[in-house]
């Protein structure tokens, strides 16, 4: 084929293209109206179980996976927000998506989450979700969590206090505002010092003991 047959063949399928993306728009804009007595606009779960179709039948058709991913990502993000306005009845940001999942959403109050006991001299509270969970911890002085590892990837901030880690039999200090990431099943001992410590902790996967 010539370049100028080449570029008019691109055009023809361009043309299509947007055909296509208009009739999914209107698909897309009938769905939010229909979803209007569910918990969300969007089903994560669903989400990526397309896009493992998508990649499947690009793998049959000879398209990179990452390519048809990012073509399938880049086509939902530009009409989730059409859907988002036929399922609340109203103009709405695109921002707000993530927002309507009330069945899944959790909020807790300071009140409700009480402190209850952990290794001797550390009280703890934890809220989690599926795939991920945080704690919070105050600790007395002289408090000692002996040598240990845990599937879960850990990240810990010292909000007040020190916090002290031994690692590979090396020992790191945090204070006030400092961050550690340890990785998964890396072992691990920590302490406090002479002055109480409050740390708040990110995991993932989930520790279902501290739940």
């Amino acid at each position: 084929m010539k370049l100028e047959e080449i570029r008019q063949a691109i055009d023809a399928i361009d043309s299509e293209i947007i055909g296509l993306l208009s009739k999914r728009g209107n698909l897309v804009s009938e769905a939010g109206r229909l979803k209007r007595d569910e918990p969300a606009v969007r089903d994560s779960e669903r989400v990526q179980q397309v896009i493992d179709k998508v990649k499947a039948v690009a793998v049959k058709t000879g398209l990179e996976p990452a390519i048809a991913e990012q073509i399938y990502r880049t086509v939902t993000d530009c009409f989730i927000n059409k859907e988002l306005q036929k399922f609340r009845g109203e103009d709405a940001s695109f921002l707000d998506v993530d927002k309507i999942v009330a069945d899944k959403i959790k909020v807790y109050s300071k009140d409700a989450l009480s402190l209850k006991p952990n290794v001797p001299g550390a009280q703890m509270w934890a809220v989690g979700l599926k795939k991920a969970m945080m704690t919070y911890f105050e600790l007395e002085p002289n408090t000692i969590f002996p040598k240990h590892s845990h599937e879960a990837e850990q990240i810990t901030v010292v909000m007040e206090g020190e916090l002290t880690f031994v690692l590979q039999e090396k020992k790191i200090t945090l204070k006030s505002g400092d961050v550690i990431a340890i990785p998964s099943n890396a072992i691990h001992s920590a302490f406090t010092g002479n002055k109480p410590c409050k740390a708040v902790d990110a995991w993932s996967p989930v520790r279902k003991e501290f739940l």
